[in-house]
């Protein structure tokens, strides 16, 4: 995984003060009202990096466009999104082999 503040390739998408404050709290998502600005090619279903109004990363999401939940946290990290499901799978398979 990419050390933190070196995920250079998932864009940025910048919420609200009101957004931050919830994931803050333990909200695991961020709806569409909380999302600042948003890369203008950005596609659906695409990891992005959640930023807050000063700049700082809060973590990685998936993206909605369509749905008022528009941000769906996978991790509080800086973390590189495809390293991250690589290794959420991973552990899931090895979990499987052990149980079944």
């Amino acid at each position: 995984m990419a050390a933190p503040g070196t995920n250079a390739r998932a864009p940025d998408v910048t919420i609200t003060q009101r957004g931050a404050e919830r994931l803050a709290k333990g909200h695991v998502w961020i709806y569409k009202s909380d999302v600042k600005t948003t890369p203008r090619t950005l596609a659906n279903g695409s990891a992005v990096r959640v930023m807050d109004p000063g700049g700082r990363c809060l973590g990685v999401a998936h993206w909605s466009e369509k749905s008022q939940i528009s941000l769906r946290l996978l991790s509080r990290l800086d973390e590189d999104p495809e390293a991250l499901l690589r290794t959420r799978l991973s552990l899931a398979v090895a979990l499987r082999k052990r149980l079944y």
